[in-house]
């Protein structure tokens, strides 16, 4: 048991982690057309990735989630992790714009980051299934 709390809990870090290390590349993650000149757009662009990664890691901290828990997460249980996970508010600047989107189709809240992470967090509780969370202390 323990070491499936173990994991479970490792699983729902990493997918945290996977994100932040998405955002941390220098490869461009916001594709809104926020101007017509090409280098204002990718600058534009990259703010927007910025704000996404700056909000994300604020918010985890605030949640206890960053710096990341290290195994063997003495004390932690996986329904906390999972509801911290899931309290989460990364933001976008695409969020507060309007009508600027490429090809006139907005951009999901956060890029997506957000309900990344909760269809992640779904998944893994899918896969624990039969077991209550609650054990996971």
């Amino acid at each position: 048991m323990e070491e499936t709390r173990q994991q479970a809990i490792s699983d729902a870090l990493n997918e945290l982690q996977k994100v932040i290390k998405k955002y941390q590349k220098a490869e461009v993650n916001c594709h809104s057309n926020l101007s017509n000149d090409p280098t204002i757009r990718l600058q534009k662009n990259l703010a927007c990735d910025g704000l996404v990664l700056g909000s994300l890691l604020k918010s985890a901290a605030a949640n206890e989630l960053w710096p990341i828990p290290l195994a063997p997460f003495e004390g932690i249980r996986l329904v906390d992790i999972m509801f911290k996970m899931r309290s989460l508010e990364p933001t976008a600047i695409c969020d507060a714009l309007h009508n600027i989107w490429s090809g006139g189709k907005q951009p999901s809240p956060s890029h997506g980051v957000k309900s990344k992470i909760d269809a992640q967090l779904t998944a893994l509780e899918g896969r624990i299934d039969g077991l209550k969370l609650e054990d996971f202390v």
